[in-house]
């Protein structure tokens, strides 16, 4: 599964180094704890083992959740599947 290896990250680094992040919460946020059901799993298994990230294609939308530190990659991942798809970009001929 591609979002499952790290060097995939830098496989589209001139598009994923453009991703802007807002500043991370302070120490003093706090976050609701999510209720895993039979649709919405979690991103981690009973072992501690990070989850694959899952992608639902909605026409030409890419819906994805994903914990900060693992965004890069799932967005890489993403663009990989897409030129898998649809072939490598040509830039040359736009």
């Amino acid at each position: 599964m591609l979002v499952s290896q790290p060097q995939i990250e830098n496989l589209h680094k001139r598009l994923t180094d453009r991703i802007k992040f807002s500043e991370p919460p302070d120490e003093t946020t706090q976050f609701v704890k999510a209720t895993p059901d039979a649709i919405n799993k979690g991103t981690i298994d009973d072992e501690g083992n990070k989850l694959p990230t899952p992608f639902w294609m909605h026409v030409d939308n890419n819906l994805t959740a994903e914990r900060r530190q693992f965004m890069v990659r799932a967005v890489a991942a993403s663009i990989k599947a897409l030129c898998q798809i649809l072939g490598k970009p040509e830039e040359h001929c736009r």
